[in-house]
């Protein structure tokens, strides 16, 4: 499972903001949603969540089994205050996005996670590595 979650630069505080289908070898952040390829409504709903928080917090993707690994993760990178991570702010699959689930085989009913395409995660990891690179 791929948690995309903003991480307060501090790293006194972590809000999950929605679930992904997908794996990541290591933390990503993210910089371009549009890389994710995600249908535009999901794109602007996570812009909107995200511009909120954007003088604070960095939006970042990594993989997990479950939300606890993930706070375990997190928690050994120097977080601290983690809450508990129940409930993500959104769920995409909530957001219609205009193309029916038959059409579109990312796509899942209910509170599931979408899935995302291996090219997107090969961008985006190609986009952390440069900006990693650029970063001093």
């Amino acid at each position: 499972m791929l948690y995309l979650y903003l991480a307060k630069r501090d790293k006194k505080d972590v809000k999950l903001v929605t679930l992904l289908k997908g794996n990541c070898p290591k933390p990503i952040k993210l910089v371009d949603l549009s890389a994710l390829d995600l249908p535009a409504a999901w794109t602007k709903a996570l812009s909107e969540i995200i511009a909120r928080d954007r003088m604070h917090f960095d939006l970042w993707m990594e993989s997990a089994l479950d939300v606890f690994e993930l706070q375990r993760r997190l928690k050994n990178r120097g977080f601290k205050q983690i809450p508990i991570m129940i409930n993500p702010i959104v769920w995409l699959s909530s957001i219609p996005t205009g193309v029916e689930v038959e059409e579109n085989n990312r796509l899942i009913q209910g509170n599931c996670a979408p899935e995302i395409s291996s090219l997107a995660l090969k961008k985006m990891q190609l986009a952390h590595e440069r900006l990693r690179r650029t970063t001093p």
